[in-house]
């Protein structure tokens, strides 16, 4: 059916996007042709996106919040169904970055904010950079992610540590370059708890 044609594209479209395959900018551009959103739509699809959360990853979250760590989500995805899910994770919005649609009068959505670092292909490297600045961060930045944008901040020395993470999306590319990956959220737990004793 056109329904499924069209879902089959925009999967493949972010695929090649995350992979590295097409241009970040491109990707979402070509996604958003194939798509006819409104505003109304976020919040059923956050709710759905909140089921889709590793269990007892909130409860990890806060545990790092606790001691003494700062959690941010950089995501090249959009603000307007990221931040109920960051809510639910006791994420502040100050520590939520994303990419935002414009809309025009009806809420229909138009496009997105090209302004946006996080719209370009190094855009996350360039955020943690304006971070470490704002935050006076002069500890070790952890990037976790499944997207080749991901390891760029590494691969960029924005990032001091790059976990590939395989738990919801194996992409082959990312296990490849990724010198910590794992498919499991309790290893990678144990992982982090580890590296990060020496920090405390």
């Amino acid at each position: 059916t056109d329904k499924e044609n069209i879902l089959k594209n925009i999967k493949e479209m972010t695929r090649k996007g995350m992979e590295g395959e097409m241009a970040f900018q491109d990707s979402l551009l070509k996604r958003l042709n194939y798509s006819d959103l409104n505003k109304r739509m976020f919040e059923p699809f956050a709710e759905k996106l909140k089921g889709h959360v590793t269990t007892g990853l909130g409860n990890y979250i806060r545990a790092l919040q606790d001691a003494g760590h700062k959690v941010c989500i950089l995501s090249g995805g959009f603000i307007e169904y990221i931040l109920p899910v960051a809510r639910e994770l006791d994420i502040p919005a100050s520590q939520v970055f994303a990419n935002h649609f414009t809309s025009d009068n009806n809420g229909n959505i138009t496009g997105f904010d090209v302004s946006n670092p996080l719209i370009q292909d190094n855009g996350k490297s360039l955020l943690i950079r304006y971070l470490r600045s704002r935050f006076k961060i002069d500890g070790k930045v952890i990037v976790i992610g499944d997207g080749l944008t991901d390891y760029a901040t590494y691969a960029d020395k924005q990032a001091d540590l790059f976990i590939g993470c395989g738990i919801h999306i194996k992409r082959q590319i990312v296990k490849e370059k990724a010198e910590h990956y794992f498919t499991d959220i309790n290893e990678l737990k144990q992982f982090l708890n580890n590296y990060l004793k020496g920090f405390l």
